[in-house]
């Protein structure tokens, strides 16, 4: 592949832009929380061509298809699925359990919980050997999401690295409740006791049916900026007229391919053409070595695994 051209920006000015207005830290002393039970009881999901969406390996966790909870932006009584899909739980996965025995193909059922001044989520609880953390799209707090927010589970036919299908399942039932100070505060999800579920596709239900066509699927917005977080990859800034992104680690890196699983970018660095995806990163594939690299991301000068030479090496960052 050859280098593409060279954008012209202010990287400066998106810096300030930055770190001046993206960040906001609240402190409380005894933050609420609210736990939520959400499951597909004995119905199952099944993929496009109608096979079970599959857990992968019974003992592990966040090996499955994508399940997540969340809610749409816009979503009210009328049309459950209107503005953006907002997850509020980005890596949970078809037959996960909380002591690594398996749910099944096909189904699920967590426990989450969400704590007020945090984006990340406890999944099961943390003295189960199969509890982990993900993350919200946003931090939660007292009015995001507000109460009384419609919320949906989106279930997928892969891993984000290997997906190329969704749907989403959803009721007017199902909504958000307030924080509370009682850490026994639940709310309960269950696919089974509603009689009317309405899907996105509605032709297709519960099967994955809606083609992803973004590469940077499941981003979230920092603050009112171009800046964007993804969970695998962290926090760049794009511009929508370009194909150029600013990452925070890589500096400037053009980008080449529209599914979070088959993702290039140039990186001015020296590295030149690299490929990584959802599931892999921060390995990386070099183009140029033909061989793998590996990102200490501990590490504040950037610095590489070179597989192919059983090597370190730092590259300074892509910021010219």
């Amino acid at each position: 592949m050859l280098a593409p051209h060279k954008l012209v920006l202010s990287r400066h000015c998106i810096l300030f832009i930055f770190f001046t207005g993206v960040f906001t830290f609240t402190y409380t002393w005894a933050a609420r929380t609210l736990s939520i039970n959400w499951s597909s009881d004995f119905t199952e999901f099944y993929d496009t061509v109608g096979s079970v969406l599959s857990q992968t390996n019974a003992s592990v966790n966040q090996d499955g298809a994508v399940v997540q909870l969340g809610y749409f932006s816009q979503a009210v009584s009328d049309n459950l699925f209107a503005g953006e899909w907002v997850p509020l739980t980005s890596l949970t996965s078809i037959g996960d359990t909380k002591d690594l025995t398996g749910y099944g193909d096909g189904t699920f059922s967590f426990t989450v919980h969400f704590k007020e001044g945090s984006k990340y989520v406890q999944v099961f609880d943390e003295n189960d050997i199969g509890g982990y953390k993900t993350e919200a799209a946003h931090e939660i707090s007292d009015g995001n999401p507000a109460q009384g927010t419609f919320l949906a589970m989106r279930f997928f036919n892969g891993t984000v690295g290997s997906a190329t299908h969704y749907n989403t399942i959803a009721s007017s039932t199902w909504q958000w409740t307030e924080l509370s100070d009682l850490s026994f505060q639940s709310l309960e999800l269950f696919v089974d006791a509603i009689t009317n579920p309405q899907f996105e596709d509605s032709t297709s239900n519960f099967s994955t049916s809606i083609a992803i066509s973004s590469w940077d699927y499941g981003k979230s917005l920092v603050g009112d900026t171009s800046w964007n977080y993804l969970p695998w990859l962290g926090y760049y800034y794009q511009d929508l007229t370009t194909s150029w992104i600013y990452h925070l680690d890589h500096g400037w890196l053009y980008r080449v391919g529209n599914l979070p699983g088959d993702v290039w970018f140039y990186d001015q660095s020296g590295l030149g053409w690299i490929w990584s995806n959802a599931d892999v990163y921060p390995y990386m594939y070099s183009a140029s070595e033909s061989d793998w690299l590996w990102l200490d991301v501990s590490d504040a000068d950037r610095k590489f695994y070179h597989f192919g030479t059983s090597k370190w090496q730092t590259h300074n960052l892509s910021d010219e």
